[in-house]
């Protein structure tokens, strides 16, 4: 077996040794020539940062959506690992039972589990299954195991199988987002006004336990407010984000979940716009998820991430260049999201190196009117994407100006660590270093083995009885916050 630090080595040989020693040694020639292109590519970026963030803002100023109430049929899927997310499924299921929407709603948890307890499993199916909730009582909640799943894919996918001819339209969400009560009607009406075949909306991060987790808060508000929304307007390039996504049932049907893709959402976004469909934004659809409060659990969420776009990258960058299904703006977008996104991480740290080779052979600091020109532009540019961020923001944190100015001061260090873990992921792709690792849901740095028997003590000892009243709300679960 390969040991997965040979992935970390790689990626402090080829980010930092290598062009520090090639820098050194090359003539002052070259250097300069390496200097120049780096420099030039750090204003190339500003530049289609510059374009998003103020495609996104105008974006954002004309979006005008009026919600039309017309009855038509929804699924959710809500794939769960349930030896990491039982701890988080009541209140998720709770956040499902309280949508508003004049139509029939189903609500299924399909799940897998390797290590899970049968009680774990008897508490959702006796507490959940088969109840109907919802002011007109038109939400249903299924629990469903899938036996033979070893992946998220496959739990969407054997759902897909279970959910009637008659619906019209299919959710995607994982077990740890809590859907706003609205989310289907603004998406159903989106999909009709703009012609979509696929809708992502925001996912907020509702959770700030610690310095970690708000830094992911700040970032996400970037990631769909701004990100998402301007390459949408820019590119015409939508992103099916894994969660907080609505499909047309047939287009879902079709394109389906790939369980070989460390990546199946991203696949499913790239192979969906090859294939003709149109992929939508809107800030309006809000859910919000749990951030890892762990540094090694970002890191290993982060790394399945970034394995995850490589490979896709690999796959479907030629496809995407030479279809005759997209247009070139589309085609643009994607070599940007697909080719550059992937490569540009290994220079970000070359004008730096050229600098100080350049202080070394001079014995004192060298100014340069071209350094200074450039760092005062991707400063600008980083005051006004974060600017933009905070204007734009959806989710919780987007009240706290501050987290926005922390964020903004502390960014390079976290952009370099994320740096770091994407190219160390090309590394572990290399050497074939592909199992896909669940992401942990932490609670104040416990985990699901450590919060459930606390959980299901305390649920024994308090009255789990079903609301039989008649009540069109749902049982309150607060006995079962987590």
């Amino acid at each position: 077996m390969i040991p997965s630090w040979l992935a970390n080595v790689y990626a402090i040989l080829l980010w930092i040794a290598i062009p520090m020693v090639s820098f050194y040694i090359m003539p002052e020639s070259i250097l300069s020539i390496f200097y120049a292109f780096s420099q030039i590519t750090y204003i190339c970026v500003c530049f289609i940062f510059t374009l998003e963030t103020l495609s996104a803002i105008v974006a954002r100023l004309g979006c005008n959506t009026h919600v039309k109430h017309e009855i038509t049929s929804i699924a959710y899927i809500i794939p769960a690992y349930l030896d990491n997310e039982a701890v988080v499924l009541d209140d998720t299921i709770n956040a499902f039972c309280n949508l508003k929407f004049n139509g029939i709603i189903d609500v299924m948890v399909v799940y897998n589990s390797k290590n899970v307890s049968v009680g774990i499993e008897k508490h959702l199916h006796d507490r959940w299954d088969g109840k109907v909730f919802g002011k007109e009582r038109n939400i249903t909640v299924r629990i469903i195991k899938n036996h033979t799943s070893t992946s998220k894919a496959e739990n969407v996918n054997y759902g897909l199988t279970l959910i009637p001819p008659s619906f019209e339209y299919i959710a995607i969400f994982d077990a740890d987002h809590q859907p706003k009560p609205n989310n289907a009607g603004i998406a159903i009406t989106c999909m009709r006004q703009n012609g979509y075949d696929i809708i992502q909306g925001t996912c907020a991060i509702r959770n700030q336990d610690n310095l970690l987790s708000k830094i992911i808060s700040v970032e996400f508000e970037d990631m769909y407010c701004v990100a998402h929304q301007g390459r949408l307007k820019m590119f015409n390039l939508g992103i099916f984000g894994g969660s907080n996504g609505y499909w047309k049932a047939d287009v879902l049907k079709r394109v389906k979940m790939d369980g070989s893709m460390l990546t199946e959402d991203i696949d499913s976004s790239i192979r969906s716009t090859l294939a003709g469909y149109k992929i939508g934004f809107s800030s309006d659809i809000i859910s919000t998820e749990l951030a890892p409060i762990k540094k090694k659990t970002l890191e290993k969420q982060r790394l399945r991430w970034s394995q995850g776009w490589s490979q896709v990258s690999s796959k479907y960058i030629k496809r995407c260049v030479t279809s005759d299904k997209l247009s070139i703006r589309q085609k643009l977008g994607l070599v940007y999201l697909l080719g550059w996104r992937e490569t540009f991480a290994y220079i970000t740290f070359w004008p730096l190196f050229c600098v100080l080779t350049y202080i070394i052979r001079n014995g004192g600091i060298v100014y340069n009117k071209f350094i200074i020109i450039v760092s005062c532009v991707v400063f600008a540019i980083g005051i006004l994407r974060i600017s933009a961020t905070y204007l734009l923001s959806r989710g919780p944190i987007g009240k706290k100006g501050w987290e926005f100015v922390r964020f903004a001061i502390i960014s390079s260090l976290y952009i370099a660590y994320l740096n770091y873990v994407h190219i160390t992921s090309h590394g572990r792709a290399i050497f074939k270093l592909d199992n896909w690792v669940a992401t942990v849901r932490e609670r104040k740095g416990e985990t699901t083995s450590q919060i459930w028997p606390k959980q299901m003590s305390k649920n024994l000892s308090g009255d789990t009885s079903e609301n039989t009243s008649g009540d069109s709300t749902p049982t309150s679960i607060e006995e079962f916050k987590v």
